[in-house]
């Protein structure tokens, strides 16, 4: 109500109304900005600071429907003498707010005023808010608990099976002594592999603190890899000089990242393999392109690229895995526009940290 529409009295009543919604509103946000709190905690306690921002908080009584859920003060009353606001989790609409008061208890025709409705228009909108963020977090710790699973399955399950075939080339290489160059060749790759995948086991197991790391040297660590497992593999590696001296928020497995992109251009880009790798800084960001030299990704695949079982096979996991790996750090990876190579192009972003 304008303060210029009601009498002395009336505008002072009305000042110290606003004051009312403003403490509520603050109080409100600071709830909401409670992050160690249940979702539960928080809309119980948000029920009960809702009517301290309207004219009669002694009569009013709050309902919180999230979902199937209820939370409601302890006078709570239903009754036609209420409003109401949907609360919009990511635009999707999840539950409301009602604000009622008992039938007789105030005047019916004047019981809500308009900076109410706006009050209550903005609580359910912070509060949707809100709601979006703990899912998201929920999400996040849900991933991290999948990704630990993995982990430790890979751990245990491969460190086993990777001794035994190192045991075995052992034997091999005695049997065959006097083998030709080509089966050493094979011999030599074999064991290349196994030692690329005990140096990424080790990551797994270690409970040291993860320090910055340096992506120019994660990378030339991680080609030495695929070049021995892979010997006809070729790589071009560009970066600005600037880049060599950005730090980044690493985590164990980001080689993963690139050894899954350079093992996919081995396996899919013919018999003589390239795969370009470009390292620049833009807005924060280290932005790395991997481009290979083979057919490219299937059109077919494409929108589905990063999801379990993406592959024409229907057994891909590597992207999805490289794609939570990265949501991680903050960072991304996205299939890019190949331009002017004709195989796969990889954009790998990467938050920098000072």
């Amino acid at each position: 109500m304008p303060l210029d529409e009601v009498d002395d009295s009336g505008s002072i009543e009305f000042l110290k109304h606003l004051t009312h919604q403003i403490i509520c509103h603050r109080n409100v946000s600071r709830l909401l900005s409670q992050s160690d709190w249940s979702i539960d905690q928080v809309s119980n306690n948000l029920a009960h600071l809702i009517p301290e921002g309207f004219r009669y908080p002694d009569v009013a009584s709050v309902r919180i429907i999230v979902g199937t859920k209820e939370y409601m003060t302890a006078n709570f009353q239903e009754s036609p003498i209420s409003i109401s606001k949907e609360i919009f989790v990511n635009d999707t609409p999840q539950g409301e707010i009602e604000v009622h008061y008992p039938p007789g208890s105030v005047p019916e025709e004047s019981a809500f005023r308009d900076d109410e409705r706006d009050l209550l228009s903005t609580i359910a909108l912070e509060f949707g808010q809100y709601l979006a963020r703990k899912q998201a977090e929920q999400k996040i710790v849900q991933q991290y608990h999948e990704l630990r699973i993995y982990s430790s399955l890979l751990t245990h399950d491969l460190r086993n099976d990777v001794g035994v075939i190192l045991a075995n080339v052992d034997l091999l290489r005695m049997l065959l002594g006097d083998a030709t160059p080509q089966v050493k060749q094979v011999i030599s790759s074999l064991e290349a592999l196994c030692e690329r995948m005990t140096s990424l086991l080790k990551a797994f197991s270690r409970s040291s603190k993860i320090e910055e790391s340096s992506i120019v040297k994660i990378l030339e660590q991680t080609i030495t890899w695929a070049k021995d497992a892979s010997p006809n593999i070729t790589f071009n590696l560009e970066y600005d000089p600037i880049v060599a001296d950005a730090k980044i928020p690493a985590t164990r497995m980001l080689s993963m990242v690139f050894d899954n992109l350079f093992r996919n251009a081995a396996k899919y880009a013919g018999d003589h393999p390239t795969i370009d790798i470009n390292v620049t800084l833009k807005d924060n960001f280290v932005e790395i392109v991997v481009a290979d030299n083979g057919p490219g990704i299937p059109e077919e695949i494409q929108e589905k690229l990063f999801q379990k079982g993406a592959s024409t096979s229907g057994s891909g996991f590597g992207l999805y895995l490289s794609r939570e790996i990265m949501k991680t750090i903050d960072g991304s990876i996205e299939l890019a526009d190949a331009e002017e190579h004709t195989g796969a192009t990889f954009l790998i972003r990467i938050p920098v940290s000072y």
